[in-house]
């Protein structure tokens, strides 16, 4: 049984967030429609753990790739934080091997 509809990544509308029908909540859709962990009681108590993991990966990432981001102009919008008003084109490249003398 489908409890309700989804839209985003890998459905028909990728660049939606949508949840619809589920009974008693009607229809939930915009920027709170998806919350990573979620939030209150009833939060994923891993929460932590994965933030701390991803920068651990992330950190990994970085000292085996380069990314090389294209030149051009770059015009930052304010908002909770700065970001690029259009996409940024980007290429990663693999760092050379460091041997440890």
């Amino acid at each position: 049984m489908v409890a309700g509809g989804v839209s985003g990544p890998g459905s028909d509308h990728p660049d939606a967030s949508v949840i619809t029908s589920f009974p008693g909540l009607g229809s939930l859709s915009g920027a709170h429609a998806w919350f990573p962990f979620g939030g209150g009681p009833r939060a994923c108590f891993g929460a932590r753990f994965a933030l701390v993991e991803m920068v651990l990966v992330l950190a990994t990432l970085a000292q085996r790739f380069h990314l090389d981001i294209d030149p051009g102009v770059v015009t930052p919008v304010a908002g909770l934080q700065l970001q690029p008003a259009e996409a940024l084109r980007a290429t990663l490249r693999k760092r050379a091997a460091r041997t440890v003398q």
